[in-house]
């Protein structure tokens, strides 16, 4: 059976979880902007950030997963002709990753699924495709690269 890769983007979520999403659904990574703060907070919803002029939900990766994190990078996910921002720990770097290496899908987040999807509707699939990364496995991969 061939293991067709997925080049993914891998970041940090918490200091003890590693995530992954396939570079396909990631616009753009940068330092977060300021947020203004919803009314009624929910699904992990920071705020809305303006985003080369787009006013962008803000959702911290770290309460998806039922975690806190320390978000230092937004990943910005594209939805169609909308985006949303995924406030991330750290980004690590770019990989292609096997279905073995791949990781298993996040712990919680599908019961979280029908609050994003009220952020917005194609939401749900991109962030199903999220992966958490075994730790063993990106040690593995860092060794990899540093030999290359």
């Amino acid at each position: 059976m061939s293991d067709s890769r997925v080049a993914s983007l891998l970041f940090r979520i918490t200091p003890d979880a590693l995530g992954a999403l396939p570079l396909t659904h990631v616009t753009e990574i940068m330092r977060p902007l300021p947020v203004v703060p919803p009314s009624d907070l929910d699904a992990g919803v920071l705020g809305l950030a303006t985003i080369r002029g787009v006013s962008t939900p803000v959702i911290d990766a770290a309460v998806l997963l039922g975690r806190t994190g320390r978000p230092t990078r937004y990943v910005t996910l594209a939805l169609g002709r909308r985006q949303v921002a995924l406030a991330v720990d750290d980004v690590l770097g770019v990989a292609h990753l096997g279905r073995e290496s791949q990781g298993m899908p996040a712990p919680l987040l599908e019961a979280r699924l029908a609050a994003v999807a009220r952020i917005d509707p194609d939401l749900p699939r991109v962030l199903l495709t999220l992966r958490l990364v075994p730790r063993d496995r990106w040690e593995t991969m860092r060794a990899e690269a540093a030999v290359r």
